[in-house]
């Protein structure tokens, strides 16, 4: 029963936040299925268009912007949202197996500056600030 309304994207929350943000991304899937895409124009739907961006701000942590959760990336992965154009889907799994090859490649050390490797540097802040959000 578990897994046939996590299928649907049930929201176990009761977080005003949580609540609001499911009900925003309910709304993108509705897009998606009519529309084949998720490029929303401001002027089309301008409460959508600002969820999106605001979505992209999360996605690229910007300042004042609270990154997204590995649940909420896997969920906007299912609807190919614009900032996954040109890049490579973040799984967890992937990052993670991406982040051992590089230990063992490097003696041990983890990439110290976004220069070592970008994406993986920002996967790694991803995980430090789920931690410390948690407790």
């Amino acid at each position: 029963q578990i897994e046939k309304l996590e299928d649907i994207s049930f929201c176990w929350s009761l977080d005003g936040k949580e609540r609001a943000w499911h009900e925003k991304y309910t709304e993108a899937v509705e897009f998606y299925k009519e529309h084949g895409h998720i490029r929303v124009t401001k002027k089309n739907n301008p409460s959508l268009y600002n969820w999106i961006e605001s979505q992209g701000k999360r996605y690229k942590e910007m300042k004042g912007h609270k990154p997204l959760s590995s649940e909420d990336l896997e969920l906007l992965e299912q609807i190919d949202f614009p900032f996954f154009e040109n890049q490579p889907r973040m799984a967890w799994t992937t990052m993670y197996a991406d982040l051992v090859k590089y230990q063992k490649e490097n003696d041990g050390r983890f990439p110290t500056s976004h220069k070592d490797d970008p994406g993986l540097n920002r996967w790694m802040r991803q995980q430090r600030h789920r931690i410390r959000s948690a407790y």
